[in-house]
């Protein structure tokens, strides 16, 4: 572990694609403009861009002499290469790597707060809670994106998606800083994944016999997405993801990842043996007036107004991540068998 005095040198990986909106809050709220640094000691500063077409390359170009970040070109697209694009051109002299992902806003310190806890601790691996939180100018379907991620029914109970869990070792959680060295013995990420790519990365740490801590000062407020048919397709990936990394490690799935494969499979058969037997139809009723129930259970936890019936379209937006994620891992699990067989 290195001397308080003297601290490691760290680098700061922010993966991007078309984050125009989201790219100068988010430095700000790291603290990178305004003459400002992300760190008191030594640092350097990396945004991996996946091939942006907005305008977030001209916003990077007019302010990166001022801050010292540097571009480097993703041509694979995706975060997981993003990051160890990043490991493989970082500074010899570093240690420590933090990755922030552009769709949030960070609590006032982060990348201190990371890189200490990884110099206390000598974790492999830091990991953080990640709380659905909108940007300020946030308006419409966001707010019940938010309120359906914010209830157990969205978020299955996850520990590092709860804003009162305390510090502790884990065995997953929001990756935000590791142990550089480590993250290259292992290989970094695996890059056939194009979501997922941490719960696999965290199943070789432990595998590895490294240790994951959770800090719970160093928050990330992420801001969802803003439309049905954009979180229908985040939540497809997501589910081909979980799919990808059960079967790579031959893991077994946990409950609360099988709720959404069992709430499908109940609907599907439910809605077609109605034509039978209508009173079948009691299933997908009773799962929506849960998803309901739930939803205005974490409306009113978290303060958000009723305005605009929120906690209505919040069970829609429950029912999409649901059938969306079920979809997604049932599509990824017949491609993953599929490939094995060959």
């Amino acid at each position: 572990m290195a001397e308080a005095h003297e601290p490691p040198f760290v680098t700061v990986v922010i993966p991007v694609l078309n984050e125009e909106r989201f790219i100068v809050p988010l430095l700000e709220s790291l603290g990178c403009l305004g003459g400002n640094r992300c760190l008191p000691w030594p640092h350097e500063v990396i945004v991996a861009d996946g091939g942006s077409t907005d305008r977030t390359l001209d916003i990077l170009a007019g302010i990166s002499t001022e801050t010292g970040i540097r571009v480097i070109d993703n041509r694979a697209r995706i975060q997981s290469a993003g990051v160890n694009l990043a490991a493989s051109e970082a500074n010899p002299a570093s240690r420590y790597l933090i990755r922030i992902d552009a769709h949030a806003i960070y609590d006032k310190g982060f990348v201190e707060r990371v890189a200490r806890a990884l110099m206390e601790t000598a974790a492999a691996s830091v990991v953080v809670p990640l709380i659905t939180r909108p940007h300020d100018d946030a308006k419409g379907f966001v707010w019940a994106v938010t309120v359906a991620q914010r209830s157990v029914l969205g978020n299955g109970g996850s520990a590092h998606r709860m804003e009162s869990t305390p510090a502790k070792w884990v065995d997953h959680g929001h990756h935000a800083g590791f142990d550089l060295d480590f993250f290259r013995s292992i290989g970094g990420y695996d890059e056939s994944f194009a979501t997922n790519e941490d719960a696999e990365y965290d199943v070789r740490v432990a595998e590895a016999g490294g240790k994951i801590w959770f800090e719970p000062a160093c928050t990330v407020w992420y801001s969802p997405r803003e439309s049905a048919s954009s979180l229908g397709r985040q939540y497809f990936r997501y589910g081909i993801g979980r799919a990808s990394t059960l079967f790579k490690h031959r893991l077994a799935p946990k409950p609360r990842q099988m709720f959404p494969v069992a709430a499908l499979g109940a609907n599907a058969v439910a809605v077609l043996g109605s034509i039978f037997w209508t009173p079948l139809l009691i299933v997908p009723a009773a799962y929506l007036v849960a998803c309901l129930v739930g939803s205005d259970r974490a409306r009113k936890a978290s303060g958000i107004a009723n305005d605009g019936f929120v906690a209505v379209k919040a069970a829609a937006a429950l029912v999409i991540m649901h059938m969306s994620w079920a979809v997604g891992f049932v599509y990824g699990s017949w491609k993953a068998h599929r490939q094995r067989m060959l």
